[in-house]
């Protein structure tokens, strides 16, 4: 436990466009809470959104672009 937190310790000081931050994290009852910014909606929603618009998911093209702003970031 100790060792994610020193690793949460680092995410937490790490900025970029294409990440949410983390602004805090604590451990209580057992049970590990992290707190990030505010993001535009979920991949969840999004999902929900198109399948409103009768789309069958979410469109490959968009996918992949959240997959290489994720990686960019991260790198």
């Amino acid at each position: 436990a100790q060792q994610e937190l020193k690793a949460l310790q680092y995410v937490k000081n790490l900025r970029h466009v294409a990440l949410l931050s983390t602004e805090d994290f604590w451990i209580e009852n057992e049970k590990l809470h992290i707190v990030t910014e505010l993001a535009d909606m979920t991949l969840t929603r999004r999902l929900r959104r198109c399948k409103k618009e009768g789309h069958p998911g979410i469109p490959v093209a968009e996918l992949f672009r959240y997959m290489g702003d994720a990686a960019w970031g991260l790198d």
